[in-house]
């Protein structure tokens, strides 16, 4: 999973990769990634990691948008027809739907209550100050 985000430079796919890292720290998934020593301190700093470079991406995510040459008569008849389209899909894509700094806060506190106090605490541990310290930073500031 990892190797895959470091591929991604589409902002709306690196939010949704990091969507779906996030949710395997949730419950159905936590009992597999538990007991297959997934979540090392190596992986964890990874999804850190990944959450905050969506967290700081400036650009707001947007559909795509297809232009058109004013010049060319065929196609500004079916520009209407496209924006609907293009807006009432990209009202469904979780990537343009869901807010994703709500989304890390949700996952992290249900992480936090799912696993052991004792495991929490060792993982942060291992985590970067300056990487938590960004994380908080990038939460808080909205």
């Amino acid at each position: 999973y990892f190797q895959q985000f470091n591929n991604l430079y589409d902002p709306p796919r690196q939010k949704l990769w990091t969507m779906l890292l996030l949710s395997l720290l949730l419950p159905p998934n936590l009992d597999f990634i538990c007991s297959t020593n997934l979540l090392t301190t190596f992986n964890f700093n990874r999804i850190l990691q990944c959450s905050l470079n969506v967290l700081q991406e400036k650009a707001t995510l947007t559909p795509y948008s297809v232009g058109y040459d004013s010049e060319e008569e065929t196609l500004t008849l079916h520009v209407g027809n496209h924006e609907f389209l293009n807006n009432a899909l990209s009202a469904k894509d979780p990537c343009y739907a869901t807010d994703f700094r709500a989304f890390y806060l949700d996952a992290m506190r249900t992480f936090q209550n799912t696993v052991d106090a004792a495991h929490f605490q060792n993982l942060l541990q291992s985590v970067d100050k300056q990487l938590l310290s960004n994380l908080d930073l990038a939460v808080t500031v909205k």
